[in-house]
């Protein structure tokens, strides 16, 4: 195994008509190391997350699986990096219930999960792999409901397909309402509880639910997820929630929107990439790293169930730009590197951060691809085959991110972030030895701005009628190392995945 051998970058700002061999000596330099070999990335690790009512627009309706969506599911999880994993809930899952029997809906309740909607799960789980976690209704205080409803998945799905059951959604809002627009689109989270409510309320709340469902528990049955707050303040507190609840918890899910765009009708969309790229776009990962050595210790696994752009549907401009693209590959690894077990993308049709989303037509969904979901599939092509990072020093002020791996045949892979809109770097790395050439696709957009136009490795998803598959001839680059140094260029506003492979003997 290629293991805890080192690597050296040089990155510097390239002026016209320099190469990677010819730096003009007044150009910056950093150089950056790789340590030991770090965690094993999960499977599955990036996914998606979907409101209930969306449901359908993805998976297709009861009978007639969305066959393009569950080829990209496919796409996403190949070369052993398994079919991105489902957090299905967000806002409606408080705003759901179990409801075979159509009876009357309670205050709040505003779509029914039945034996065809659990069906319409199936196809993605069986042909592609899926696994979900299932957000329950936590603010209905209905524990039988929720019972019913486990019992029901357990039973209609395919066994192990249920990673887990997640109990309420952001129950630190409850006390509140909040009422935003997307696009056309007004939506409305309605207040759940008196406005002095705190964790000792949510604490009683959640002790019927966790006596019902420990009480239920039966084959097959799915480990149970607290958490899931809005606030840092909260989250700040898992530890005395696990003291609370000390049995039958398997995670401590986490939702991170790192642009609060609730509160601002027009962001000013330039300034909110920058942000998106530097510190207040990248809170989640030394708050996930946090959690999990919050609770870590006591077995429980971390999950960011929900992680997007901004709040409130996203920012137009910005959750739809390329530069979400670059943030959704650097978020990622940075999650596996804080120890999560697995990301989900939020997502609803019609919102701005939507890294796919199919509008419904006549003629059939109609997908819409958004620059995010090359960010995902760039991360899933450089973990694959059982891939462990390999711990890099990362620059604090340098606008170039580096990620590594290495996979089970010591294949070494080495993503390249340039989140600079106006500057290049010459890039210069010292792989370990023993690899040959390597191979190196990119991911470019004409800018940071750009909303379409995105290709990796020259293919894209927008050429032609979506098949879940990219389009278009693959193109990559042979970089050949000379004195133990691949010399590469990155230009402003894009992303370079380097492999190389154990040479022949």
């Amino acid at each position: 195994m290629v293991g805890a051998a080192f690597l050296m970058l040089v990155c510097a700002a390239t002026p016209p008509g320099a190469t990677a061999r010819s730096r003009p000596s007044h150009e910056r330099v950093v150089t950056r190391a790789i340590g030991a070999a770090g965690p094993v990335v999960p499977r599955s690790f990036a996914g998606f997350s979907i409101e209930y009512p969306s449901v359908p627009d993805y998976f297709g309706p009861p009978g007639k699986p969305n066959q393009a969506f569950i080829a990209l599911l496919r796409t996403l999880g190949a070369g052993g990096v398994g079919a991105p994993a489902f957090h299905l809930g967000g806002n409606s899952a408080d705003e759901s219930w179990w409801n075979p029997d159509a009876h009357p809906r309670p205050p709040g309740v505003q779509t029914d999960l039945t034996g065809p909607w659990l069906s319409m799960l199936r196809p993605a789980s069986e042909q592609a792999g899926a696994r979900f976690v299932l957000g329950g209704n936590l603010a209905i205080a209905d524990p039988a409901n929720a019972v019913s409803f486990v019992q029901a998945a357990v039973a209609a799905l395919p066994p192990g397909s249920i990673e887990s059951y997640e109990i309420g959604n952001e129950p630190d809002l409850y006390g509140r309402s909040v009422t935003f627009h997307v696009g056309g689109l007004t939506l409305t989270r309605i207040q759940h509880r008196p406005a002095n409510y705190d964790m000792p309320g949510y604490f009683a709340d959640l002790d019927t639910y966790l006596a019902a469902l420990g009480a239920a528990r039966g084959p097959g049955w799915p480990a149970l997820a607290v958490g899931g707050f809005a606030r840092n303040a909260w989250q700040a507190r898992a530890g005395l929630v696990l003291d609370h609840a000390p049995q039958g918890i398997g995670f401590f899910q986490e939702h991170a929107y790192p642009l609060n765009r609730c509160r601002t009708a027009r962001p000013p969309a330039a300034r909110w990439r920058r942000d998106l790229l530097q510190g207040p776009g990248l809170l989640p990962m030394p708050r996930t790293a946090r959690l999990v050595r919050a609770v870590a210790p006591r077995g429980i696994a971390v999950r960011v169930s929900e992680l997007n752009t901004a709040t409130c549907g996203g920012a137009q401009g910005v959750s739809d730009s390329f530069a979400s693209a670059l943030w959704a590959t650097d978020m990622l690894f940075g999650l596996a590197e804080a120890g999560a077990t697995g990301v989900n993308f939020h997502t609803w049709t019609g919102a701005w951060y939507a890294p796919i989303q199919f509008v419904p037509s006549p003629a059939g969904p109609v997908a819409k691809v958004r620059p995010l979901l090359y960010g995902m599939l760039l991360f899933d092509r450089a973990v694959q085959n059982g891939a462990h990072l390999l711990r890099v020093v990362q620059g604090r002020s340098d606008a170039v991110k580096i990620w590594a791996t290495s996979d089970a045949s010591s294949a070494v892979r080495a993503v390249v972030i340039n989140k600079d809109g106006r500057a290049g770097r010459v890039v210069r790395l010292k792989l370990p030895g023993g690899l040959g050439p390597g191979t190196l696709e990119r991911l470019t957009a004409r800018s940071l701005g750009s909303r379409s136009g995105v290709s990796l490795a020259g293919q894209s998803f927008e050429r032609g009628g979506f098949d879940g598959r990219l389009h278009g001839v693959a193109k990559s680059e042979r970089v050949v190392a000379r004195r133990g140094i691949y010399s590469f260029r990155v230009p402003p506003a894009s992303a370079a995945l380097l492999t190389s492979r154990p040479a022949a003997p």
